[in-house]
């Protein structure tokens, strides 16, 4: 008898381990390191040139359901260039794209906000594209 009551306690202790203090110790993974993690993975494959003016260099996860697409736009220098025009141009063509692409599905029904954070071909900074969650 005595066995089947240190049975029991093993038991209910090893329960008690799993369903509340392990969860406490151990936080479950939150959404945000998932996206870190498919930056992680999808970043083994670039930088790649994706079309004839544009590269791919690096994707990253950021806080609040956030992933940034860091490209460059291999044949432009941002001085030669209005930022609006080349906003205007890359913009709608952007978003459509998003709006179909099997790919983004899981952004989509995660919520997941996309940055587009464009380099011109001096590696400097020349505009960002966002595209709320909801919005494609």
């Amino acid at each position: 008898m005595l066995g089947a009551v240190f049975i029991g306690i093993y038991i209910l202790t090893s329960l008690l381990m799993r369903l509340v203090i392990l969860p406490i110790i151990i936080p479950k993974p939150t959404f945000d390191s998932t996206l870190v993690n498919t930056a992680s993975e999808l970043n083994k494959n670039l930088p790649m040139v994706i079309d004839s003016e544009t590269s791919l260099d690096s994707i990253t996860a950021l806080p609040n359901r956030t992933m940034r697409y860091n490209l460059t736009l291999i044949n432009m220098a941002s001085e030669d260039y209005n930022v609006e025009e080349v906003i205007a141009l890359i913009n709608e063509p952007l978003r459509n794209r998003i709006k179909t692409i099997p790919e983004a599905e899981f952004f989509r029904k995660n919520g997941v906000s996309l940055s587009y954070y464009y380099f011109d071909m001096n590696n400097k900074y020349f505009f960002e594209i966002k595209i709320p969650a909801g919005e494609y």
